[in-house]
């Protein structure tokens, strides 16, 4: 079952029709996600934004998902070095980073108790997601070098965001 999983999840190779499915699918997530993501910040009906916000909610539970079975099946994807130092590696890998940036500003509001004006910030860092296709498209790949290169920059809101949670936390 394990291995099944890992076959449909990694890219297709042309040869998998559920793997190929797969690929379509989550490549049509992360796009309206990321369109979400903008939509969301103009004034919209209650209604739509309602149903965006929601689209949204079902797109990070599957990026979730999609996230724990990479975990899980990561011994597959580095054979011979067992399954904990295989998670590890996968988890510390670039790809999965970018996965957990792009997961973590939906599950952090739950588990935190920020203020959500502190919080807001990291809805930018779901734009992240956009890297997930880099698994996907070798065009994103340069993008991925660039933002690597300016990560830094990148990252200055998230931390930002980290030290607002501290301070509300130790209020």
């Amino acid at each position: 079952m394990r291995k099944r999983i890992f076959e449909i999840i990694q890219p297709d190779r042309g040869n998998s029709l559920a793997s190929r499915a797969f690929d379509w699918t989550i490549t049509g997530l992360i796009l309206v996600s990321v369109v979400i993501v903008f939509a969301v910040t103009f004034d919209l009906p209650k209604d739509v934004r309602r149903v965006l916000l929601r689209i949204e909610e079902v797109a990070s539970v599957v990026f979730t998902i999609e996230y724990l079975l990479r975990i899980m099946t990561a011994d597959l994807l580095y054979p011979g070095r067992g399954v904990l130092v295989s998670r590890v590696r996968y988890i510390l890998s670039p790809m999965a980073i970018i996965d957990l940036l792009a997961i973590l500003p939906f599950w952090l509001p739950m588990l935190l108790p920020c203020s959500m004006l502190a919080l807001r910030s990291l809805r930018l860092v779901r734009i992240l997601r956009i890297l997930k296709l880099n698994r996907y498209f070798d065009a994103i790949r340069s993008i991925g070098a660039v933002l690597s290169l300016k990560r830094r920059e990148l990252f200055k809101p998230l931390v930002a965001c980290c030290k607002s949670c501290s301070m509300t936390l130790s209020r």
